[in-house]
Order: C-alpha cells, then sequence, then structure tokens
C-alpha cells in the first residue's frame, strides 16, 4: 500500500500488449494485497473504455483507489501505432495501421498521466499483421517504402517514431514520467513452437545467474530512447534467467485440432478482475520485473537526485530469487507472438480517433465495432 499513498492523487498507465496488460494486473495484486477492496471503483468509463458490443474484453482497464485518488489503468496497444478501420461498415474490413501516428488514445489522454509504461515487440510478425487485417499507412495513405517489406524495419521506424512524438511531449507535460519497457525474451529449447521445441525447465538459474552487460539486448527500443527524456526500462537480459517460470500449460484450439503448448504468457501471476463495487486479485507470483518497476515508483518524485540508475533495471543483477518469483511475461509463445494462444482480434483506436478529429475541426470518420 505504500505505493498508493506515494502515488496519491496520481495516475499510473501501462500501455502496450498483452506483456503490458500482466504488469498492470501484477501491479493491481500487489497493491491491493490479494485482498478484496471496497474503495476501488471502476473509472474505465472516464477514459472510453468500455466493451463494444460482441467484444471478448474493453481495449482496456481503470481502477482509482479512491482514498487516496490513485489511478492504475492499461491500454491495450499491440503496436503503438493508430489503428484506423479501413471500412467502418464492414467488420471484415482491413485495418489501416498509421506506423507514424501513436495511438488516438495516447494524443487524447496523455495530460492525465504521471507515469506512462510502453511496450511493444511481440506482435511485429506477419502472422498478427495478416490475423488482425493490419495494413500499413505512412503519412495517412498506404506504405509505399520497400524497406517495409520487412516488418523489423517498420517497427524500428515505428517505435524511433513514437519515442520522438513522446519526447516533444514532455516539455508541456512536466510532471511526466515516461517508461519505455524492453521486450521479453522466448525460451524454447531444442525446437520450436512446432517443431518440438519446449519451455518446460523447472529448475531456477540453469543457464546462469549474473547480467553483466552495459547495453540492452533490445536494440531498437535502447537506441529510440538515447538522447530523449524517455526512460529504458529494461527487463530482457533479467528476464533470459528465468525461464523455469513456465509452469502453466493451456489446451489451444487450433483449426480442428486441440494442441497442447506451454502458455507462458499468464505463467507470472494469475488474476481474478472484477469492475463494480471493488477489485480481488488472487494472484500468487510476483516477477522481479514488476517488483523493480514499484521501486521505480516509490522513489519517482525525487528521481533526477536518486542513485538509482533508471537507465536500466539492472547492468549488474545477481539473479538470486527464490524459485517461484518468476520475471515478468517471459514467453515461449508460438509465431513469437504475445497472444498466440488466442485468436487474433482486431483491435482499432477507430471511435477514439473520431473524437479527436471532432476535437480538432475535421470531418469524422463513421463510427465503428472494434
Amino acid at each position: 500500500m505504500v505505493v498508493i499513498f506515494r502515488m496519491r492523487n496520481k495516475t499510473i498507465a501501462f500501455v502496450g500488449d498483452s506483456l503490458g496488460r500482466q504488469q498492470f494486473q501484477s501491479m493491481m495484486c500487489m497493491v491491493s494485497g490479494g485482498e478484496h477492496i471496497i474503495y476501488v471503483e471502476d473509472a474505465a468509463r472516464e477514459y472510453g473504455l468500455v466493451k463494444p458490443r460482441g467484444a471478448k474484453r474493453p481495449d482496456g482497464w481503470v481502477y482509482r483507489f479512491t482514498k487516496t485518488n490513485t489511478t492504475i489503468l492499461y491500454y491495450w496497444s499491440a503496436s503503438l501505432s493508430d489503428l484506423v478501420p479501413i471500412n467502418s461498415t464492414d467488420k471484415a474490413s482491413d485495418v489501416a495501421m498509421h506506423l507514424d501516428r501513436p495511438p488516438a488514445f495516447l494524443r487524447r489522454y496523455l495530460h492525465r498521466f504521471d507515469v506512462l509504461v510502453l511496450n511493444t515487440g511481440h506482435h511485429w510478425n506477419r502472422g498478427k499483421f495478416e490475423g488482425n487485417r493490419w495494413v500499413m499507412h505512412v503519412n495517412g495513405k498506404p506504405n509505399e517504402n520497400k524497406e517495409f517489406e520487412d516488418i523489423r524495419n517498420a517497427k524500428n521506424f515505428t517505435v524511433h517514431t513514437f519515442v520522438r512524438w513522446l519526447d516533444s511531449q514532455l516539455t508541456s507535460h512536466p510532471r511526466l514520467k515516461a517508461f519505455f519497457r524492453t521486450i521479453s525474451p522466448r525460451h524454447y529449447r531444442n525446437g520450436d513452437w512446432n517443431t518440438g521445441g519446449t519451455c518446460n525447465n523447472t529448475i531456477p538459474l540453469t543457464y546462469g545467474s549474473e547480467v553483466l552487460q552495459d547495453g540492452s539486448n533490445d536494440k531498437v527500443v535502447e537506441s529510440a530512447v538515447r538522447g530523449t527524456k524517455v526512460k529504458l526500462l529494461d527487463i530482457t537480459a533479467i528476464s533470459e534467467l528465468r525461464d523455469e517460470a513456465h509452469i502453466y500449460r493451456t489446451f489451444h484450439a487450433y483449426g480442428m485440432k486441440r494442441q497442447f503448448y506451454e502458455d507462458t504468457t499468464r505463467s507470472c501471476a494469475e488474476e481474478e478482475m472484477k469492475g463494480g463495487d471493488g477489485f480481488r486479485t488472487t494472484g500468487k507470483k510476483i516477477s522481479v520485473a514488476m517488483l523493480a518497476l514499484v521501486w521505480m515508483t516509490l522513489l519517482l518524485w525525487d528521481w533526477e537526485t536518486n542513485p538509482f540508475v533508471y537507465t536500466h533495471v539492472s547492468t549488474q543483477y545477481q539473479s538470486n530469487t527464490p524459485p517461484g518469483i518468476a520475471p515478468a511475461c517471459i514467453h515461449c509463445d508460438p509465431n513469437n507472438s504475445t497472444e498466440s494462444m488466442e485468436p487474433a482480434e482486431m483491435k482499432t483506436d477507430g471511435d477514439k480517433y473520431q473524437s479527436l478529429e471532432k476535437e480538432e475541426g475535421k470531418e469524422p470518420m463513421k463510427n465503428g465495432d472494434d
């Protein structure tokens, strides 16, 4: 609960893919102590996060601890780019993926945040692009840059463009502290997800116990934030050491055949989220990276003079965490995708973008379902 009191009248926002969602859930688990808390209210409607008709879930969650007016939220944006249906009247429409435009949600609500934690990475693959019907756009029109046919180049362009935009906003939002979290590693051994590979090790620190490097393994994010006011939250190398965190298996409907995979997407914390008059969690595992984030938050408000190094979670970290305390969101998922255990969903910023268009005096797009 110390975090909540230190964050009085402040808002912590997680924006990204399922890894960001899991950090949000872990944070809620820790600050609630795994108990039902009556002074937590669902504030999702303030941010337009209402589950669309027919959707499995809303695009995010927002909870407010009323005793301290502390708000913790998560918003789904797997690519950190603006997603808008090309034909809003057709649910099967392709989706314009504006690589050079941040999500409308962030453009609209950035001024309300005090701490922003971002991530992207595992959705930048051909399978996700095709499954979500994402079509790259740049400068408001379909992409013509052949270099972006290599999705790695498109990701690099998007991350750098996004960070430049965010850095430019921090001057007018001086209280906002922004962090970009690095990608979580995959741990398949002796093959890949579809060639007999496994990530079922149960012995902690089997492949090492130290991180001695100075640089990040996530070169894209490290390069993007260099020279900006956006800080690097580097969890990649320390997460690499904890492949035994994959203790959780699930059945996955793959076409007509039931396949059996190690699902590591939710191996670090198992949560039950309830809106309405309270919040309850049943999480059992707290992640190293999540603990680092809490520590970061506790020290945040005098961080300029604090000796703690924020550029990396640790550049020389002795991983002596006991078994069962698992690094955040270590993945060994199919198709190199954090959401591969679920059917592909079309996620767009269409509704939010229309609101911005109206505010900016432009002709809004027709409404479409996410």
